[in-house]
């Protein structure tokens, strides 16, 4: 479970690498954009917001989520916290589920996840290479 920020510890995103591995199985892991196979994980947890009907941004509720970005040119895939169990489901359960009250302990994007310092702020991030080529840092 990430801290209040939203932040991962590294034995965190070594499970998260370790489940990304495990799903990953049926191709070469290679970006659909530039080709490589150089992937980091973010630091953060952060949360893509659920827009509604008169309702709109961290209000309406939300799907954390954990990136992965391709080294080279920065494309990002974006995995449910809650489908890979780094997150709990809430109340609602299923995937997203409980995420309405605030998300990452309040954290998410705005309050420190990828603009306070995760791929946006230029700090935390960490490479480790291909996807299955285990934890470099």
């Amino acid at each position: 479970m990430p801290n209040s920020s939203g932040k991962l510890s590294p034995n965190e995103k070594d499970d998260i690498r370790r489940r990304i591995d495990d799903l990953w199985r049926n191709s070469a892991k290679n970006c659909p954009i530039c080709g490589s196979n150089q992937w980091f994980l973010a630091d953060h947890v952060v949360e893509a917001p659920i827009i509604t009907e008169g309702v709109r941004g961290f209000g309406a509720g939300a799907y954390p989520s954990v990136l992965l970005i391709s080294q080279p040119c920065g494309y990002t895939i974006q995995f449910n916290a809650v489908a890979l169990g780094v997150m709990s489901g809430g109340a609602s359960g299923g995937v997203g589920g409980g995420v309405a009250g605030g998300g990452v302990a309040g954290g998410g994007v705005a309050g420190g996840g990828v603009a306070g310092g995760g791929v946006a702020g230029g700090g935390g991030v960490t490479g480790f290479g291909r996807v299955g080529g285990g934890s470099g840092g």
